[in-house]
């Protein structure tokens, strides 16, 4: 008896363990995109966003951050509701640099309408032609992951030259 009931509370504790309903979303720094310029704000104002991937038309982003990165402030946490995850998805994760005045409904609608020209544009380094879907906005990263990728615990390193600087950030995923 005494058996059956240490198996039992073993397999319970297994199974609640591996039924997460939160994700950790780490954003970490390692090199801004404005940082070297006399004329950069030495900060960036970093938007990070999930969608559910649909090949025609996005539906509203499943995630979305605002935050502002400086030397002294190179990483920021958030919690994600997994439930919100759809286990049989590709999700299109993007990294913005906020360099315009725009709310996050018409931002979100470019993105949402035009998100296959944006990835063919960014895949190309068509950085200027990408203006006239995110005007001034920076798109420091844009990719599709696969659902496995996130329940994985994996990491998405985006970095490049963004108007001769520099940057590199890192997207990393952990279940809690």
């Amino acid at each position: 008896m005494r058996l059956f009931c240490f198996l039992f509370l073993f397999l319970s504790g297994f199974s609640l363990s591996q039924t997460s309903n939160s994700i950790e979303i780490k954003i970490e720094a390692f090199n801004l995109s404005e940082d070297m310029s006399v004329l950069s704000t030495r900060n960036d104002e970093i938007i990070f966003q999930i969608y559910q991937y649909n090949a025609y038309i996005l539906d509203e982003p499943i995630f979305i951050s605002t935050s502002v990165f400086d030397e002294q402030n190179r990483v920021q946490l958030f919690k994600f509701d997994a439930n919100l995850l759809n286990k049989e998805s590709d999700y299109l994760v993007l990294l913005i640099e906020n360099d315009y005045e725009r709310s996050d409904e018409q931002r979100n609608s470019v993105i949402r309408i035009h998100h296959k020209s944006i990835f063919e544009l960014y895949n190309h380094d068509e950085i200027l032609a990408m203006d006239k879907y995110l005007d001034t906005d920076d798109l420091l990263g844009m990719k599709i992951i696969s659902n496995a990728e996130i329940w994985n615990s994996r990491s998405v390193q985006f970095e490049g030259v963004q108007n001769l600087e520099k940057y590199k950030y890192e997207i990393t995923f952990n279940f809690k």
